[in-house]
């Protein structure tokens, strides 16, 4: 077999499928509501305000300024477009970038070009990861697992030929990703410099590479960026005792659903196949790290973003839930790396087989699992047209409910701004700008050139006492705006119209 893929047309041959994978996979997952609708509000105001919209914008800590949005960016403005085909394509080409730089790693660490199938390899993650995980989430932490992949695979090549250059541009690449996505850090930055360090310990030619991510961290972290750029600071903080655990036994039945090999879908089936994933990926690391040279380094790095990820997690976050799968994806390749190389270097047939059974159980998934999570992009079509017929063109409402989708998917015809709901009389909060919106929505001279017929959409995605009381939105809202001259209704959505501009 090996034989067969050593041929560049066979390699070309599985690059292509990756792509090809990487796009229908991306379609058939992607989620559509308005956490996803992010540079494509950004990009027209960029185009009309450039640097300036930087200032206008609210981001996140997690602002994916310096990693998707060039990417966005540059797909846009290649198509001409912000439709959600371009969106698909330039989602997935993060698939495509992760599953080749585990090839590249793979090649190195083996030396065989039974590495090329961990392209393949790499997509068949189960359903569960492409949905919870996010990893066909437009804005997730899966875009930057894909820069801290490739800056893993540039410092291999960095250390293997003793090529600063190569340690230069995966610093530069990890400042880009921990300003943008703090993530990065526990889960690629530090692991670098630790596996750097030792190695520089061992060797001192090495040391150079050890400075320049030094440097990169201090620059990322320092917080100089992300002020400059106006991204909230994120600070660690511990929690709870009672929370770490909690944390902690939820990571076992989260990582070991995304490494599933039973197929079945039990709690009992993801603890098995985190101990087996356990267990094997221990094995894997401790036998690379005895093969000497690069692969110890590689053995290093690989340990450490899998630790530092897991302890970050179960040290210092508050809120977990099935979402939280998300934090988990550098795991989940990394453990399928690592059984890939110790299949090819030991020509195991335990780790052949376990992979064998997480290919299987990965597509049976896509069965059991046919839809992505808030796929409701018929729905936001529709609304569009309700909108259109009842002549509404502007108005306010839940971010998670038919805001962001509604302007994306009007090409801007309709602008419905995300705003709070108070918890305590359900009105309307039009004084507090809402993060991933703009600043200038809720100013004087915008709301001045909006049209006088002007609507609130009120759901229960709003949540609190709203999710099962909508009277109690609507009421407060009411009172607090005044009577509306029509109430429309959508489904669950409850529109109050008032012929007036609202601010």
């Amino acid at each position: 077999m090996e034989t067969i893929i050593k041929s560049r047309t066979s390699r070309y041959a599985i690059t292509i499928a990756c792509i090809l994978i990487s796009i229908l996979i991306t379609r058939k997952y992607m989620p559509y509501d308005s956490d996803i609708v992010n540079s494509q509000i950004f990009w027209p105001d960029f185009l009309r305000s450039g640097m300036s919209v930087f200032k206008d914008w609210i981001p996140t800590v997690d602002s994916w300024y310096l990693t998707v949005y060039p990417v966005h960016f540059l797909f846009y403005y290649l198509f001409g477009s912000t439709d959600v085909s371009v969106v698909i394509a330039a989602t997935a080409l993060f698939l495509t970038a992760i599953s080749l730089s585990l090839y590249g790693i793979s090649r190195i660490a083996t030396g065989n070009e039974l590495s090329s199938l961990s392209i393949l390899i790499a997509l068949l993650c189960p359903a569960f990861s492409y949905t919870y995980g996010f990893l066909v989430h437009p804005f997730s932490h899966n875009s930057t697992n894909a820069f801290g992949m490739f800056c893993v695979l540039l410092s291999l090549l960095a250390i293997k030929n003793n090529q600063v250059y190569f340690s230069i541009i995966s610093g530069f690449l990890s400042v880009l990703a921990g300003v943008s996505d703090p993530w990065f850090y526990a889960s690629y930055l530090l692991p670098l410099i630790i596996g750097t360090a030792f190695i520089s310990y061992k060797d001192k030619r090495n040391v150079k590479h050890l400075i320049v991510y030094l440097i990169s961290f201090i620059a990322a972290y320092s917080g100089i960026i992300q002020s400059f750029l106006g991204i909230p600071i994120h600070k660690f903080s511990l929690v709870p005792l009672t929370v770490m655990l909690e944390n902690g036994i939820q990571m076992v039945f989260l990582t070991g659903r995304m490494l599933n090999v039973l197929i079945i879908q039990h709690d009992l089936a993801y603890a098995i196949s985190f101990c087996l994933f356990f267990v094997l990926t221990c094995i894997s690391i401790y036998n690379l790290y005895r093969s000497g040279g690069v692969n110890t380094y590689l053995s290093l790095v690989l340990f450490f973003s899998l630790a530092g990820i897991i302890s970050s997690f179960i040290l210092s976050y508050p809120d977990v839930s099935i979402l939280s799968a998300r934090f988990f994806v550098n795991i989940q390749y990394i453990a399928i790396l690592l059984a890939l190389i110790s299949a090819i270097r030991l020509k195991s047939i335990v780790y052949s087989t376990i992979i064998a059974l997480y290919c299987v159980s990965s597509i049976y998934s896509y069965v059991a699992t046919p839809n992505g999570l808030h796929q409701k992009q018929n729905e936001t079509v529709d609304f569009v047209r309700f909108l259109h017929k009842n002549n509404l063109s502007f108005g306010y409402g839940s971010f998670w409910r038919l805001t962001h989708t509604v302007t994306w998917f009007s090409n801007g015809k309709i602008h419905v701004t995300p705003a709070y709901f108070s918890e305590k009389d359900g009105s309307i909060d039009l004084k507090r700008a809402r993060a991933q919106t703009m600043r200038s929505w809720l100013s004087k001279s915008y709301i001045d050139n909006s049209p006088d017929r002007q609507f609130i959409a009120i759901s229960p995605s709003i949540g609190g006492k709203c999710r099962n009381n909508l009277d109690f939105c609507v009421n407060g809202t009411i009172n607090k705006i005044g009577k509306p001259d029509e109430t429309l209704h959508y489904g669950d959505v409850t529109l109050l119209v008032y012929n007036k501009r609202i601010m």
